[in-house]
Order: C-alpha cells, then sequence, then structure tokens
C-alpha cells in the first residue's frame, strides 16, 4: 500500500487544528508550526510554508595575508532574488500567504476542505491458488 503523502497531509491537518487564529504573522506561524509538530529543520519548514519574494543578501569577510607580513581585510557582499514558491499549506488551499506593509501574514482559509485520501487495496484471487500441485511435490 502506497503512502501516497499521507503524512504530510496528516502533520498539515494537525497543525491547521491546533491553531484557533484567523491570521498570524508568518515568523510566528513557523514557530508554532514547530512547536506543534516538533519539525524544526529549515528544509521542512521551507516545504510547508514555501518561500516568499525578496532579496537574500550574505556578507563575508575575508583577510589575505602576505609573506611580507601585511594584513588586507576585505568584505564581499553576495545578493540574490528568491522566488516566490508555494509550500504544502498553500497547495493544500489550506492557507494563503500575503505581504501588509512589510510584515508576511499566513490568513487560515476555514472553508477548505481536503478531498480524502483513496488508498486500492489488492487481494489475492483464490482462484489461482492450487494446493494439489504444492502437497504432490511435499509427499514424493
Amino acid at each position: 500500500m502506497k503512502r501516497k503523502c499521507g503524512t504530510v497531509r496528516r502533520t498539515a491537518m494537525n497543525y491547521i487544528i491546533a491553531l484557533d487564529v484567523k491570521e498570524l504573522p508568518l515568523e510566528a506561524a513557523k514557530d508554532l508550526f514547530s512547536e506543534i509538530t516538533g519539525l524544526y529543520d529549515r528544509t521542512t519548514l521551507r516545504a510547508y510554508f514555501g518561500t516568499q519574494k525578496h532579496r537574500s543578501t550574505r556578507k563575508i569577510q575575508r583577510i589575505a595575508r602576505y609573506a611580507t607580513g601585511t594584513y588586507s581585510f576585505k568584505t564581499i557582499e553576495l545578493s540574490q532574488e528568491i522566488t516566490t514558491t508555494k509550500g504544502y499549506l498553500e497547495k493544500m488551499g489550506l492557507v494563503t500567504i500575503e505581504l501588509r506593509g512589510s510584515t508576511w501574514f499566513m490568513i487560515m482559509n476555514r472553508d477548505a476542505v481536503l478531498v480524502p485520501q483513496l488508498y486500492e487495496r489488492k487481494q489475492l484471487s483464490m482462484k489461482n491458488i492450487s494446493l494439489t500441485y504444492y502437497s504432490k511435490n511435499i509427499t514424493s
């Protein structure tokens, strides 16, 4: 029997049921998600909440030492554009994420209904099993 993302659906539903608010700042929502589910790694948070469009900037400090005994201190700044991607909560229609001023908010969609997940159960057919074949080989 395949799981078919049952873990993701169960985790998302448990999180939404545990919250009593209509809207919440995104950073607070991520903190509550970690507390409720016990999942703290950044890849899981990115998978459930997605990413919002912004510019990521990192500064790297470099020290160059020369044979003459002089030091050269350099600061390198790297920046890149991050695009918007939807997370599991948004793809399932449980929440919408929008920007208000300079803060991202997660807004609950209480009318969202997830379609129950159906599984196919494969059963063996008793028509194709022959016990006489096995009993002949055992006794001989």
